[in-house]
This record gives C-alpha cells, structure tokens and sequence, in this order.
C-alpha cells in the first residue's frame, strides 16, 4: 500500500505535534527549584519556549529557572 504524500505530510505533522505538546505537558509537570532551594512551577508559556529552543537546536542559554536533575533526565 502506497501512501500519497499529502498523507504522509498529514502524519507526520500530527506526529510533531503530538510530541511537541507531550514534551510541553512534561515539562510543566515537573516542578523546578530556585537557588533559594525552593520549588517553582514552570508555566505553560516558558515550558512551550524552552522546548521551542530545544526543537531548533538554538542552545540552552534561555532556561527559566535552573533545571533540577528529573527535568534534565526528562528532556535528555
């Protein structure tokens, strides 16, 4: 069975998109720390911007707060 490309293209956007909210959803689910040691949520918004920089192989150099070991582990 031979696919058209249009439903290959189909695919594989859904398939980007499905792991791009994946990887945003996971990342606002694993709490953070600040230097004080205390615990802070990533929102939404900063978690959907750092996996941005991440897709585009851009750097690490704007990360919200310091990553703590799971959220390291997680985007490895």
């Amino acid at each position: 069975m031979f696919l058209t490309s249009a439903l290959l293209f189909a695919v594989a956007l859904i398939l980007m998109i499905l792991v791009y909210t994946l990887s945003v959803f996971g990342m606002v689910l694993i709490p953070g720390q600040d230097a004080a040691g205390d615990p802070v949520e990533v929102g939404f918004l900063d978690a959907a911007y750092f996996i941005a920089i991440l897709a585009t192989t851009i750097g690490f150099g704007e990360v919200p707060v310091a990553f703590t070991h799971a959220q390291r582990l997680y985007v490895f």
